[in-house]
């Protein structure tokens, strides 16, 4: 965390061993938009889910898992998009 209280939020997308990780939102604060997107290989062989979650960027390693959600395939893929996690 910053010395002033604000988080600076990335977004890391896992699925099976392809990850991606966003760029940090400077003082993101509680409700960061990224506004941006990126394509993630879909491998058949891995499970049926994304897994997304969102860290506090630290100056030292020891970065803060803020929250997370599973996203299943199978529901994304049939609607086209997810909206709401």
């Amino acid at each position: 965390p910053n010395p002033l209280g604000l988080s600076d939020p990335y977004c890391l997308v896992r699925h099976g061993t392809s990850t991606h990780r966003g760029n940090a939102h400077r003082s993101g604060g509680t409700q960061p938009a990224w506004g941006s997107t990126f394509k993630l290989p879909i491998n058949p062989a891995a499970p049926r889910e994304v897994i997304v979650e969102i860290f506090d960027e630290a100056p030292s390693a020891n970065n803060a898992l803020m929250g997370g959600c599973l996203i299943t395939l199978d529901v994304a893929l049939q609607a086209g998009f997810v909206d709401h996690w």
